[in-house]
Protein backbone atom coordinates (compact mmCIF):
# COMPACT_ATOMS: atom_id res chain seq x y z
CA UNK A 1 0.00 0.00 0.00
CA UNK A 2 1.23 3.48 -0.84
CA UNK A 3 1.53 5.30 2.47
CA UNK A 4 -0.23 8.62 2.05
CA UNK A 5 0.67 10.21 5.38
CA UNK A 6 -2.26 12.05 7.01
CA UNK A 7 -0.08 14.93 8.17
CA UNK A 8 1.50 15.24 4.74
CA UNK A 9 -1.84 15.37 3.03
CA UNK A 10 -3.67 17.56 5.48
CA UNK A 11 -0.93 20.16 5.45
CA UNK A 12 -2.32 21.18 2.12
CA UNK A 13 -5.75 21.62 3.62
CA UNK A 14 -4.44 24.45 5.75
CA UNK A 15 -3.59 26.69 2.82
CA UNK A 16 -3.89 22.55 2.15
CA UNK A 17 -2.53 17.73 -0.45
CA UNK A 18 2.87 11.73 -6.50
CA UNK A 19 7.79 12.08 -11.53
CA UNK A 20 10.83 13.22 -16.08
CA UNK A 21 12.37 13.44 -19.38
CA UNK A 22 9.89 15.68 -21.17
CA UNK A 23 11.06 19.05 -22.42
CA UNK A 24 11.19 21.63 -19.65
CA UNK A 25 12.99 24.92 -19.36
CA UNK A 26 14.80 25.36 -16.07
CA UNK A 27 14.99 28.53 -13.98
CA UNK A 28 17.58 31.09 -15.14
CA UNK A 29 21.14 30.10 -14.42
CA UNK A 30 20.56 26.35 -14.31
CA UNK A 31 21.79 23.91 -16.98
CA UNK A 32 19.26 22.47 -19.39
CA UNK A 33 18.48 18.75 -19.45
CA UNK A 34 18.87 16.87 -22.72
CA UNK A 35 16.05 17.51 -25.15
CA UNK A 36 14.88 20.84 -23.75
CA UNK A 37 14.16 23.87 -25.85
CA UNK A 38 17.21 25.83 -26.89
CA UNK A 39 17.86 29.20 -25.35
CA UNK A 40 16.66 30.90 -28.51
CA UNK A 41 13.34 29.04 -28.67
CA UNK A 42 10.41 31.33 -28.04
CA UNK A 43 8.37 30.44 -24.95
CA UNK A 44 8.55 27.62 -22.43
CA UNK A 45 5.41 25.62 -21.74
CA UNK A 46 3.56 26.11 -18.50
CA UNK A 47 3.97 22.96 -16.41
CA UNK A 48 0.50 21.83 -15.34
CA UNK A 49 -0.13 19.10 -12.80
CA UNK A 50 -3.05 17.31 -11.19
CA UNK A 51 -2.57 15.47 -7.91
CA UNK A 52 -3.48 11.92 -8.89
CA UNK A 53 -5.05 10.59 -5.70
CA UNK A 54 -7.26 7.49 -6.18
CA UNK A 55 -11.04 7.59 -6.32
CA UNK A 56 -13.02 7.69 -3.07
CA UNK A 57 -14.22 4.08 -3.26
CA UNK A 58 -10.70 2.67 -2.89
CA UNK A 59 -8.25 1.87 -0.07
CA UNK A 60 -5.33 3.62 -1.84
CA UNK A 61 -3.47 0.42 -2.65
CA UNK A 62 -0.96 0.22 -5.47
CA UNK A 63 -3.47 -0.85 -8.09
CA UNK A 64 -5.62 2.15 -7.13
CA UNK A 65 -2.67 4.51 -7.55
CA UNK A 66 -1.79 2.92 -10.89
CA UNK A 67 -5.33 3.51 -12.12
CA UNK A 68 -5.48 7.08 -10.82
CA UNK A 69 -2.14 8.10 -12.34
CA UNK A 70 -3.24 6.63 -15.67
CA UNK A 71 -6.42 8.72 -15.48
CA UNK A 72 -4.44 11.84 -14.59
CA UNK A 73 -2.33 11.43 -17.72
CA UNK A 74 -5.45 11.67 -19.89
CA UNK A 75 -6.07 15.27 -18.79
CA UNK A 76 -3.11 16.82 -20.56
CA UNK A 77 -1.13 17.28 -17.35
CA UNK A 78 2.55 17.62 -18.28
CA UNK A 79 4.22 17.46 -14.87
CA UNK A 80 3.92 15.49 -11.64
CA UNK A 81 4.06 16.99 -8.15
CA UNK A 82 5.35 14.39 -5.71
CA UNK A 83 5.97 14.91 -2.01
CA UNK A 84 7.30 12.58 0.66
CA UNK A 85 7.41 13.10 4.40
CA UNK A 86 10.94 12.47 5.67
CA UNK A 87 9.78 9.95 8.29
CA UNK A 88 8.13 7.87 5.55
CA UNK A 89 11.42 7.60 3.67
CA UNK A 90 13.48 7.06 6.83
CA UNK A 91 11.15 5.61 9.52
CA UNK A 92 14.15 4.65 11.67
CA UNK A 93 17.60 6.25 11.66
CA UNK A 94 19.57 4.98 8.70
CA UNK A 95 16.75 2.69 7.47
CA UNK A 96 15.48 3.96 4.11
CA UNK A 97 12.24 2.66 2.61
CA UNK A 98 12.17 3.56 -1.08
CA UNK A 99 9.72 1.07 -2.60
CA UNK A 100 6.81 3.53 -2.65
CA UNK A 101 8.97 6.24 -4.21
CA UNK A 102 10.21 3.80 -6.83
CA UNK A 103 6.67 2.63 -7.63
CA UNK A 104 5.24 6.13 -8.00
CA UNK A 105 8.27 7.21 -10.04
CA UNK A 106 7.78 4.33 -12.46
CA UNK A 107 4.03 4.84 -12.79
CA UNK A 108 4.29 8.60 -13.37
CA UNK A 109 7.10 8.33 -15.92
CA UNK A 110 7.96 10.17 -18.11
CA UNK A 111 6.47 13.34 -16.59
CA UNK A 112 8.86 15.87 -15.08
CA UNK A 113 8.74 16.02 -11.29
CA UNK A 114 8.30 18.82 -8.81
CA UNK A 115 9.58 17.01 -5.72
CA UNK A 116 9.16 18.05 -2.08
CA UNK A 117 11.06 16.38 0.75
CA UNK A 118 8.78 17.30 3.64
CA UNK A 119 11.34 17.89 6.36
CA UNK A 120 8.74 20.28 7.76
CA UNK A 121 5.06 19.64 7.16
CA UNK A 122 1.76 20.49 8.87
CA UNK A 123 3.61 22.82 11.22
CA UNK A 124 5.83 20.06 12.62
CA UNK A 125 9.18 18.37 12.18
CA UNK A 126 8.46 15.18 10.25
CA UNK A 127 11.57 13.10 10.74
CA UNK A 128 12.77 10.17 12.85
CA UNK A 129 12.22 10.95 16.53
CA UNK A 130 15.95 10.73 17.21
CA UNK A 131 16.52 13.83 15.06
CA UNK A 132 13.71 16.06 16.29
CA UNK A 133 15.69 17.81 19.03
CA UNK A 134 18.65 18.67 16.79
CA UNK A 135 19.31 22.28 15.85
CA UNK A 136 18.64 22.89 12.16
CA UNK A 137 22.20 24.00 11.52
CA UNK A 138 23.92 21.36 13.63
CA UNK A 139 26.40 19.14 11.76
CA UNK A 140 24.26 16.12 12.73
CA UNK A 141 21.05 17.55 11.25
CA UNK A 142 22.79 18.65 8.07
CA UNK A 143 24.32 15.18 7.74
CA UNK A 144 20.95 13.46 8.23
CA UNK A 145 19.08 15.67 5.72
CA UNK A 146 21.89 15.21 3.21
CA UNK A 147 21.77 11.44 3.72
CA UNK A 148 18.06 11.17 2.92
CA UNK A 149 18.53 13.38 -0.16
CA UNK A 150 21.30 11.00 -1.26
CA UNK A 151 19.14 7.93 -0.60
CA UNK A 152 16.37 9.35 -2.79
CA UNK A 153 18.77 10.51 -5.50
CA UNK A 154 19.12 7.32 -7.56
CA UNK A 155 15.35 6.73 -7.55
CA UNK A 156 14.42 10.25 -8.65
CA UNK A 157 17.34 10.47 -11.05
CA UNK A 158 17.37 13.36 -13.55
CA UNK A 159 13.61 13.84 -13.54
CA UNK A 160 13.06 16.59 -10.92
CA UNK A 161 12.82 20.07 -12.41
CA UNK A 162 12.10 21.49 -8.93
CA UNK A 163 13.33 20.22 -5.55
CA UNK A 164 11.83 21.59 -2.32
CA UNK A 165 13.06 21.05 1.23
CA UNK A 166 10.04 21.64 3.47
CA UNK A 167 6.32 22.04 2.88
CA UNK A 168 4.38 25.13 4.02
CA UNK A 169 7.23 25.90 6.38
CA UNK A 170 5.57 29.12 7.56
CA UNK A 171 3.13 26.99 9.57
CA UNK A 172 6.11 25.92 11.70
CA UNK A 173 8.07 29.16 11.79
CA UNK A 174 5.07 31.32 12.65
CA UNK A 175 5.54 30.27 16.27
CA UNK A 176 9.32 29.72 16.04
CA UNK A 177 10.67 32.69 14.09
CA UNK A 178 14.06 32.51 15.82
CA UNK A 179 14.74 29.19 14.03
CA UNK A 180 14.54 30.68 10.51
CA UNK A 181 18.26 31.62 10.21
CA UNK A 182 19.36 28.15 11.35
CA UNK A 183 17.01 26.48 8.85
CA UNK A 184 18.51 28.66 6.13
CA UNK A 185 22.03 27.63 7.12
CA UNK A 186 20.98 23.99 6.84
CA UNK A 187 19.45 24.65 3.43
CA UNK A 188 22.61 26.33 2.21
CA UNK A 189 24.57 23.14 2.89
CA UNK A 190 21.94 20.71 1.59
CA UNK A 191 21.37 22.73 -1.59
CA UNK A 192 24.91 21.90 -2.72
CA UNK A 193 24.13 18.18 -2.60
CA UNK A 194 20.70 18.57 -4.23
CA UNK A 195 22.30 20.49 -7.08
CA UNK A 196 24.99 17.84 -7.54
CA UNK A 197 22.46 14.98 -7.64
CA UNK A 198 19.77 16.81 -9.64
CA UNK A 199 21.50 19.42 -11.79
CA UNK A 200 18.34 20.27 -13.73
CA UNK A 201 16.27 21.02 -10.61
CA UNK A 202 15.65 24.49 -9.27
CA UNK A 203 15.92 24.68 -5.48
CA UNK A 204 12.96 25.88 -3.42
CA UNK A 205 10.93 25.76 -0.21
CA UNK A 206 7.14 25.69 0.01
CA UNK A 207 5.09 28.39 1.77
CA UNK A 208 1.41 29.15 2.14
CA UNK A 209 0.39 32.04 -0.10
CA UNK A 210 -0.51 34.03 3.03
CA UNK A 211 3.21 34.13 3.88
CA UNK A 212 4.10 36.05 0.70
CA UNK A 213 4.31 39.50 2.41
CA UNK A 214 6.96 38.13 4.80
CA UNK A 215 9.25 36.59 2.18
CA UNK A 216 11.76 39.45 2.23
CA UNK A 217 11.44 40.06 5.95
CA UNK A 218 11.04 37.08 8.31
CA UNK A 219 11.95 34.56 5.61
CA UNK A 220 14.72 36.61 3.97
CA UNK A 221 17.50 34.14 4.95
CA UNK A 222 15.59 31.31 3.21
CA UNK A 223 14.46 33.47 0.29
CA UNK A 224 18.06 34.36 -0.53
CA UNK A 225 18.81 30.69 -1.32
CA UNK A 226 15.89 29.94 -3.65
CA UNK A 227 15.81 29.62 -7.43
CA UNK A 228 12.02 30.01 -7.37
CA UNK A 229 9.36 30.24 -4.66
CA UNK A 230 6.74 27.52 -4.15
CA UNK A 231 3.32 28.56 -2.85
CA UNK A 232 0.14 26.69 -1.94
CA UNK A 233 -3.00 28.64 -2.72
CA UNK A 234 -6.60 28.11 -1.60
CA UNK A 235 -8.84 31.20 -1.63
CA UNK A 236 -10.56 30.76 1.73
CA UNK A 237 -11.92 33.09 4.36
CA UNK A 238 -12.88 32.50 7.96
CA UNK A 239 -14.05 29.02 8.98
CA UNK A 240 -13.03 27.55 5.58
CA UNK A 241 -15.64 29.58 3.72
CA UNK A 242 -14.65 30.15 0.09
CA UNK A 243 -13.75 33.53 -1.32
CA UNK A 244 -14.95 34.34 -4.84
CA UNK A 245 -13.02 32.50 -7.57
CA UNK A 246 -12.45 35.89 -9.16
CA UNK A 247 -10.01 36.57 -6.30
CA UNK A 248 -7.39 34.51 -8.14
CA UNK A 249 -5.90 37.15 -10.51
CA UNK A 250 -5.22 39.67 -7.74
CA UNK A 251 -3.96 36.99 -5.36
CA UNK A 252 -1.53 35.62 -7.95
CA UNK A 253 -0.30 39.13 -8.79
CA UNK A 254 0.31 39.80 -5.08
CA UNK A 255 2.40 36.64 -4.71
CA UNK A 256 4.54 37.61 -7.68
CA UNK A 257 5.01 41.16 -6.45
CA UNK A 258 6.13 39.91 -3.05
CA UNK A 259 8.90 37.69 -4.41
CA UNK A 260 10.13 39.54 -7.47
CA UNK A 261 12.43 39.03 -9.28
CA UNK A 262 12.13 35.29 -8.52
CA UNK A 263 9.57 33.21 -10.42
CA UNK A 264 6.82 31.27 -8.66
CA UNK A 265 5.56 27.72 -8.81
CA UNK A 266 2.00 27.16 -7.59
CA UNK A 267 2.74 23.87 -5.89
CA UNK A 268 -0.91 23.36 -4.99
CA UNK A 269 -4.13 25.19 -5.79
CA UNK A 270 -7.61 24.07 -4.84
CA UNK A 271 -11.25 25.05 -4.34
CA UNK A 272 -13.86 22.98 -2.44
CA UNK A 273 -17.38 22.53 -3.79
CA UNK A 274 -19.46 22.19 -0.59
CA UNK A 275 -22.58 24.35 -0.38
CA UNK A 276 -21.96 24.69 3.35
CA UNK A 277 -18.85 26.73 2.50
CA UNK A 278 -20.72 29.00 0.11
CA UNK A 279 -19.40 27.06 -2.86
CA UNK A 280 -20.68 24.80 -5.62
CA UNK A 281 -19.34 22.63 -8.44
CA UNK A 282 -19.90 25.55 -10.80
CA UNK A 283 -17.84 27.92 -8.65
CA UNK A 284 -15.03 25.36 -8.65
CA UNK A 285 -15.19 25.32 -12.46
CA UNK A 286 -14.98 29.11 -12.51
CA UNK A 287 -11.98 28.93 -10.18
CA UNK A 288 -10.19 26.61 -12.63
CA UNK A 289 -10.96 29.07 -15.39
CA UNK A 290 -9.77 32.03 -13.33
CA UNK A 291 -6.55 30.45 -12.09
CA UNK A 292 -5.55 29.34 -15.59
CA UNK A 293 -6.30 32.82 -16.92
CA UNK A 294 -4.33 34.45 -14.11
CA UNK A 295 -1.32 32.20 -14.59
CA UNK A 296 -1.26 32.55 -18.35
CA UNK A 297 -1.62 36.32 -18.12
CA UNK A 298 1.54 36.51 -16.02
CA UNK A 299 3.54 34.37 -18.43
CA UNK A 300 5.78 31.37 -17.94
CA UNK A 301 8.84 33.45 -17.13
CA UNK A 302 7.06 34.48 -13.92
CA UNK A 303 4.97 31.39 -13.12
CA UNK A 304 6.71 28.12 -13.85
CA UNK A 305 4.01 25.62 -12.91
CA UNK A 306 0.63 25.00 -11.33
CA UNK A 307 -0.79 21.80 -9.80
CA UNK A 308 -4.40 21.27 -8.76
CA UNK A 309 -5.24 19.28 -5.61
CA UNK A 310 -7.06 16.87 -5.71
CA UNK A 311 -8.06 14.70 -8.66
CA UNK A 312 -10.77 12.99 -6.59
CA UNK A 313 -12.69 13.69 -3.41
CA UNK A 314 -11.20 11.84 -0.47
CA UNK A 315 -12.66 8.58 0.87
CA UNK A 316 -14.66 8.70 4.09
CA UNK A 317 -12.11 6.59 5.99
CA UNK A 318 -9.40 9.05 5.10
CA UNK A 319 -11.51 12.06 6.06
CA UNK A 320 -12.13 10.46 9.45
CA UNK A 321 -8.39 10.05 9.97
CA UNK A 322 -7.78 13.68 9.07
CA UNK A 323 -10.49 14.92 11.43
CA UNK A 324 -9.05 12.78 14.22
CA UNK A 325 -5.48 13.86 13.53
CA UNK A 326 -6.30 17.56 13.74
CA UNK A 327 -9.06 17.48 16.30
CA UNK A 328 -11.13 19.77 14.09
CA UNK A 329 -14.65 18.42 14.24
CA UNK A 330 -16.57 21.33 12.71
CA UNK A 331 -18.83 20.56 9.80
CA UNK A 332 -17.16 23.30 7.77
CA UNK A 333 -13.76 21.68 8.15
CA UNK A 334 -15.17 18.31 7.16
CA UNK A 335 -16.88 19.88 4.16
CA UNK A 336 -13.62 21.47 3.09
CA UNK A 337 -11.65 18.24 3.40
CA UNK A 338 -14.39 16.29 1.62
CA UNK A 339 -14.93 18.29 -1.55
CA UNK A 340 -11.65 19.55 -3.01
CA UNK A 341 -11.54 16.93 -5.78
CA UNK A 342 -12.37 17.47 -9.45
CA UNK A 343 -14.29 14.17 -9.30
CA UNK A 344 -16.94 13.43 -6.67
CA UNK A 345 -17.29 10.58 -4.19
CA UNK A 346 -18.90 8.42 -6.92
CA UNK A 347 -15.96 9.15 -9.24
CA UNK A 348 -18.17 11.26 -11.47
CA UNK A 349 -16.46 14.27 -13.04
CA UNK A 350 -17.47 17.63 -11.65
CA UNK A 351 -17.71 20.51 -14.17
CA UNK A 352 -14.19 21.57 -13.15
CA UNK A 353 -12.76 18.25 -14.36
CA UNK A 354 -13.66 18.99 -17.97
CA UNK A 355 -12.58 22.62 -17.57
CA UNK A 356 -9.17 21.53 -16.27
CA UNK A 357 -8.66 18.95 -19.03
CA UNK A 358 -9.70 21.40 -21.75
CA UNK A 359 -7.33 24.08 -20.51
CA UNK A 360 -4.42 21.68 -19.94
CA UNK A 361 -4.81 20.10 -23.38
CA UNK A 362 -5.04 23.51 -25.02
CA UNK A 363 -1.66 24.37 -23.56
CA UNK A 364 -0.30 21.15 -25.01
CA UNK A 365 1.38 18.35 -23.06
CA UNK A 366 4.73 19.18 -24.71
CA UNK A 367 5.79 15.54 -24.68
Amino acid sequence: MIKLHVAALIAVLFHLPADAQTPVTQPPGLPRPPGTASAGQAVRRLLVGLDANPKASTKYKRGDWRESIKLMKTTGANQFHYAKVWSEVEPRPGDYELDDVRFISEESSPLPVAFNLRVLDAGARNMPDAYKSLAWDSPEMIRHVTAVVEALGPVLGPRPWSYAIGNEVDMYFATRPAEVPAYARMLQQVKVRVRALHPYAGFTVSFQSSAAPQMKMLYAPIFALLDHVAFTYYPLGADFMVRPPTSAPADVAAMLAAVQPLPVMLQEVGYPTAALLGSSPELQRVFIQQIFDAVQAQGTSRILSMTYLFQADLPEWFINEIVKAYGLTSQTFRAYVSTLGLRNERDEPKPAWNEFAARAKKLGPNR
